[in-house]
């Protein structure tokens, strides 16, 4: 068992990542670290919402006994339970993008809180008569959910 499809990753930190042109590393709890390039840096993922193909065990890290490792866990936020800001990643941030769409914005829904993502944020908390910060917190969240309600209702 040194290496295998995602779908098999044990709970073993420290355990490399791959996809296509991309290597990042298990921290245990369903979540990688990752380089993500110069607008982003290095930062902690959701491995369940990334594109991670393999791990695999790398020959000069020690992992010590691991034979009794358990398949990993994999965490999901629900829309609203955490700041999201740029950098953000999973599913409550496609969630996000989807409600910005249905309101008239034209995302691209990756689940990926990008700079477009924040732009839109931004002008949304704007027409809301909110702090224009760009990140999607309480405030922005009531603001959202009452606006989408006030749309479904149409």
């Amino acid at each position: 068992m040194d290496r295998g499809t995602i779908d098999t990753l044990p709970e073993i930190v420290g355990l490399a990542l791959f996809t296509d042109g991309h290597i990042g590393y298990f921290v245990g709890d369903g979540y990688a670290v990752e380089w993500r390039g110069f607008n982003y840096g290095c930062v902690k993922t959701v491995v369940k919402e990334r594109t991670w193909k393999h791990w695999a065990k790398l020959p000069f890290i020690n992992y010590g006994d691991t034979a009794d490792a358990q398949p990993a866990k994999t965490v999901t936020y629900t829309l609203g339970s955490r700041l999201l800001k740029k950098g953000s990643v999973g599913g409550d941030v496609k969630i996000l993008q989807e409600f910005l769409n249905q309101l008239g914005a034209s995302l691209t829904v990756d689940g990926d809180f990008g700079s477009k993502t924040e732009a839109v944020v931004k002008a949304f908390q704007k027409k809301a008569g909110i702090k224009q910060d760009g990140k999607y917190g309480d405030q922005t969240h009531a603001a959202l959910m009452a606006a989408v309600a006030e749309d479904d209702a149409r």
